[in-house]
């Protein structure tokens, strides 16, 4: 298990990591998500023992990495997948790691079948393409089969049967009780393999939610609305339901209020948008309830906490 509590870090002026707590469980992938700029490697070198934190701790099943006798067989990392010297070859690279861990060398072999890269092994490295620096990193990190996993963009640079394949070895990872930690920048990615997720921003917590939950969606979930009159709708839900939203016309729907345009409607369960309208005698033609996507909670969560946003994407605008 990861325990990350109180965790800050500081640069002279500027804080990366601002006071974040939170925990990666034991057989369970937990998605690492944030804007550029965020704090997520910054966060991940502290639970390594890369940087020492300004306050608060990080620790790895109760202490610190650098507490444990055998880290490589505590933790598997992998923060840059181009930091190999160009001029090792794959398995001169695993052999330094385990030799350096006290790992036998027979575990070269078989981390580098298991990442799909024994026919290049004594390739090197400076001639792979980034995919399979990409593997050969997630090797060393499986090396010495450790029971806890900090993987930093690990499907940056894969196809998309590598992708395929790091989505299924994470799942696996963790049904074997395993605690995985992953960043990345896709968010359908991120919904298809992470068990629950920890967004921030800034170095702050903005959320700490399970996937099956976001999924689940709940009563209270936006309804989409196509009414035949949606301002007599409106009006008649305004004078019932004090505590809703609305939004006229729905964002990105490039229609003007009128028949048929759809509503937004936030507060409220479909019954209670149904019957409102069946007792004034306004047709509807949608009711639809929206779930939201890891996208869209993301987007939602972290507009205030975006460092590098383009002049568009501010005004609203899709570059």
């Amino acid at each position: 298990m990861i325990e990350v509590q109180n965790l800050t870090k500081r640069f002279g002026d500027m804080t990366a990591v601002d006071g974040l707590t939170f925990r990666a469980e034991d057989g369970l992938v937990t998605g690492f998500l944030g804007p550029n700029g965020a704090g997520k490697t910054t966060t991940m070198r502290l639970m390594l023992g890369l940087d020492n934190p300004s306050t608060g701790w990080a620790r790895i099943d109760g202490k610190p990495l650098a507490a444990h006798a055998s880290p490589l067989r505590v933790v598997g990392a992998l923060l840059n997948a181009s930091s190999v010297a160009p001029s090792m070859t794959a398995k001169a690279h695993l052999r330094w790691f385990a030799r350096a861990g006290a790992i036998p060398d027979t575990r070269v072999n078989e981390v580098l079948e298991q990442v799909g890269l024994s026919s290049v092994g004594t390739r090197r490295v400076g001639a792979m393409s980034l995919g399979m620096r990409q593997r050969l990193g997630i090797a060393a990190a499986l090396l010495g089969d450790p029971g806890t996993f900090i993987l930093d963009e690990p499907i940056n640079g894969l196809d998309p049967e590598g992708v395929v394949w790091v989505r299924t070895l994470l799942k696996k990872l963790a049904r074997e009780g395993r605690a995985v930690l992953v960043s990345s920048h896709l968010m359908s990615e991120m919904q298809l393999t992470a068990d629950k997720v920890v967004v921030i921003g800034r170095g702050r917590l903005m959320a700490e939610l399970s996937v099956s939950e976001l999924q689940g969606g709940s009563q209270r979930t936006p309804i989409r609305v196509r009414a035949a009159q949606p301002e007599r709708l409106l009006d008649a839900l305004r004078r019932n339901f004090t505590d809703m939203r609305v939004e006229h016309p729905e964002p990105g729907n490039g229609q003007q209020p009128g028949p048929g345009s759809v509503l937004r409607v936030t507060g409220l369960i479909p019954e209670e948008v149904g019957d409102t309208a069946a007792a004034n005698g306004i047709a509807i033609y949608e009711l639809t309830p929206v779930r939201e996507t890891l996208e869209d909670v993301f987007m939602r969560l972290t507009q205030q906490a975006s460092e590098y946003v383009a002049s568009d994407a501010k005004s609203g605008a899709l570059l």
